[in-house]
């Protein structure tokens, strides 16, 4: 095990034993003239477990892409809210800053159209009676 020269133990084998089918590994000859590979137990439990393994990790990605997914949704929508009271926001530093005699103006303003507008109404609703008695 040991040389002369040094006192290391001398590794018998530098390279990797290169996996290979067992020598019982059988493989038939078709019709056709091909030659196909049999498994055996063992080849087959691997390629089963391959086939499990890769399910799942496919499983998981598609449950992590839809995660995250859903997560940019959320932020998206997070952030629209967060512009939206912001505004809010904006406009209400604004009221607060307006004077009381811009805000009653603006108050009679508002006032003034809804009257208006009631008028408006109200005219349209008589004509409306007026037309359908001239109808009858």
């Amino acid at each position: 095990m040991y040389t002369n020269s040094d006192s290391k133990p001398r590794n018998k084998s530098v390279h990797k034993k290169i996996r290979s089918s067992p020598p019982h590994a059988t493989s038939k000859i078709l019709s056709t003239g091909q030659r196909i590979h049999v498994m055996n137990a063992s080849e087959f439990d691997d390629l089963r477990r391959k086939l499990r393994m890769q399910t799942a990790s496919r499983r998981y990605r598609k449950r992590k892409k839809e995660e995250a997914r859903q997560q940019r949704a959320q932020i998206l929508e997070l952030q629209a809210e967060l512009t939206r009271l912001k505004e809010i926001e904006a406009q209400t530093k604004q009221y607060q800053q307006r004077s009381i005699e811009s805000l009653e103006k603006e108050l009679k303003m508002h006032n003034d159209e809804v009257t208006d507008l009631s008028k408006k109404i109200q005219d349209a609703a008589k004509e409306e009676q007026e037309c359908l008695q001239f109808a009858s």
